[in-house]
């Protein structure tokens, strides 16, 4: 009788947390360390320094001069201008507008990528780069 509701009350909880709001952290000049607890986390306005840890969902950061440090997260997007991201692995990256400067694994998590994979990720991340911001990269 035990294992049914136990099992009910997992279910439950589970869906709960991946159907959980984003964790928004808006301002200018904030100074924080987040524990993410597997919670889609969204950095935006400016100036603010960001350390996450843990286990994240979808990383978003938005806006200018933003100094953001991550362990792990699902899916990263960096937008707007002059934003630096550092640290772990992310499994898909997306990086927009100009000057943002990201530096993290990219390591899909269902699967290890095959050499030819790898370096068709690469190309394509060095085209968008170049397509959309005018960007190289440096060696």
């Amino acid at each position: 009788m035990k294992s049914p509701l136990l099992a009910m009350a997992a279910v439950c909880v589970f869906a709960h947390v991946s159907h959980a709001e984003e964790l928004k952290i808006g301002g200018v000049g904030i100074r924080r360390d987040i524990p993410c607890n597997g919670q889609d986390v969204g950095v935006y306005g400016a100036e603010n320094k960001i350390t996450l840890t843990g286990e994240c969902g979808r990383i978003t950061v938005h806006g200018a001069d933003h100094k953001v440090s991550l362990e792990r997260g699902t899916d990263l997007s960096v937008s707007g201008a002059d934003n630096a991201v550092t640290g772990g692995t992310v499994s898909s990256l997306n990086v927009q507008v100009a000057k943002n400067t990201v530096a993290v694994t990219i390591q899909p998590r269902d699967k290890t990528m095959t050499d030819q994979e790898i370096e068709a990720l690469a190309a394509k991340i060095v085209a968008d780069v170049a397509k959309k911001n005018g960007g190289a990269l440096r060696g």
